[in-house]
């Protein structure tokens, strides 16, 4: 048996360099010489193992990795069109450790290969399960690779990581929090290869310093990246996060609020159930009064989801895929009816709008409807993006000679004005943005600021 040796690699995180020889010999349990392999085969190999391990932000401060006795590696080795499992447990009192697989792997072999190491892990229900949770550390490398020598020895080359984000919380000393909004891997699966995961609502004590312990967790719905927590009280709070709390390999700790001591960006939301508050529902939207670069859309929530309404709005953007990342949001406060006034619209262009709600439990976004925003030619303008820039639905009596410019005459008022104007009117016209019936008249030249009403005179 080769001895082991082990070299200390420093990242920037703490990481490790161990290397490992393992050789390889054949066990096959309820055969005797000459019979075929039966699936109780094992084969142990001997292995040498160059595996850098990296901690969690700036928290992993050790200058070296020690493996605890027992710890295990659980490898895929891609061979050809198979994939062969093999479990790898380190004997620290030996120095060495001894990898299993049902399958033999040939000499000269070599390919890619996926590992995981895990902390905090418990056994499963069966043979080829690993419990994990909330607590447990996940570790990988998913493009690892190996290489079995003539002489039986494989080398395995990895670059362990961690797959999630490591978090723990501070808050009340001896106060116990429930926190949702959160997920956790729960297990894996040896011989599949597979990983399951679940929505958890942590239940969490802080001890006599106010703190917790490290949990490994990801965020629900990454897009949304909500936290909520019940303490004291009857009430809950609610917070969204920025993309680097919980990112994976990252570190840290969130203060929690509680009765008389809430951190800034948590909002206080009042309910005395919160397992039965569901997601909110919204209608379809409806667009009205659509022109070449105007539009009125509206929309209701049709279900609170047995909580309180936090945020509703409307998302709207060329793209069919609509999400709050790539759409233009208009909010509209807590109301349950929504209605805005689309403005910069782009003439004859098909747009895509939907509804959204946010409660306690999370969003909702609704069904999404398409508009087509008129041609110039079919709203009646030809004197620029704008032309007259008239949306009310009265008449107007708008006379002109010579040049206009890109907004018109700007009449946005519901009053009818008559307007004669002679010679060059410049960029903002009149301006009129009052409520008040004018007569301008004007002849020769006029500078760029018009008449410019900006008082409500007569």
């Amino acid at each position: 048996m080769k001895k082991i040796r082990t070299y200390i690699k420093h990242c920037l995180l703490a990481s490790v360099a161990a290397i490992l020889s393992i050789a390889c010999t054949h066990d096959t349990e309820g055969s005797s010489d000459g019979d075929l392999q039966t699936p109780t085969d094992r084969f142990t190999y001997r292995l040498s193992l160059h595996a850098d391990v990296e901690g969690y932000g700036n928290n992993a401060t050790r200058s070296a990795y020690t493996w605890p006795d027992g710890a295990s590696l659980y490898l895929q080795f891609n061979v050809g069109n198979s994939c062969i499992s093999g479990t790898a447990v380190y004997n620290q009192a030996a120095d060495e450790w001894t990898m299993t697989t049902s399958t033999a792997i040939g000499s000269d072999t070599d390919g890619d290969c996926e590992a995981y190491y895990f902390l905090n892990e418990t056994s499963g229900t069966t043979a080829n399960q690993i419990k994990l949770g909330a607590t447990a550390a996940i570790y990988q490398d998913t493009l690892g690779s190996f290489y079995m020598t003539e002489d039986d020895v494989m080398i395995v080359k990895l670059a362990l990581t961690p797959r999630t984000g490591r978090i723990r919380f501070k808050g009340k000393p001896g106060t116990t929090y429930v926190v949702s909004g959160l997920s956790c891997y729960t297990a894996y699966d040896i011989k599949e290869n597979r990983f399951t995961q679940e929505k958890t609502t942590l239940s969490i004590r802080t001890d006599a310093s106010g703190d917790t312990d490290y949990h490994y967790l990801f965020f629900t719905d990454a897009t949304q990246r909500q936290m909520v927590v019940r303490g004291e009280g009857k009430g809950a709070y609610l917070r969204n996060f920025n993309p680097e709390v919980l990112a994976t390999g990252k570190s840290g700790f969130i203060r929690l609020p509680s009765a008389g001591d809430v951190p800034t960006h948590w909002t206080l939301v009042n309910t005395d159930n919160l397992e039965a508050i569901t997601l909110p529902s919204v209608s379809a939207v409806t667009v009205s009064k659509l022109r070449s670069h105007y539009a009125t859309a509206e929309a209701a929530v049709t279900d609170l989801g047995n909580g309180t309404i936090i945020e509703t709005g409307l998302i709207y953007s060329t793209d069919s895929n609509l999400t709050e990342a790539n759409g233009i949001k208009v909010e509209c406060g807590r109301s349950a009816t929504l209605s805005a006034r689309l403005s910069g619209l782009n003439a004859q262009t098909t747009y895509f709008i939907l509804a959204y709600a946010r409660n306690e439990c999370g969003t909702v976004l609704g069904s999404a409807v398409s508009f087509t925003t008129l041609s110039e030619e079919e709203d009646g303008s030809s004197f620029g993006k704008e032309g007259y820039g008239d949306d009310d639905d009265l008449n107007d009596d708008n006379t002109i000679g010579g040049d206009i410019g890109k907004d018109g005459y700007g009449d946005d008022d519901n009053l009818n004005d008559s307007h004669s104007a002679g010679g060059n009117i410049g960029k903002d016209d009149y301006g009129d943005d009052d409520n008040l019936n004018d007569s301008h008249s004007a002849g020769g030249g006029i500078d760029k600021s018009g008449f410019d009403d900006d008082e409500n005179w007569n």
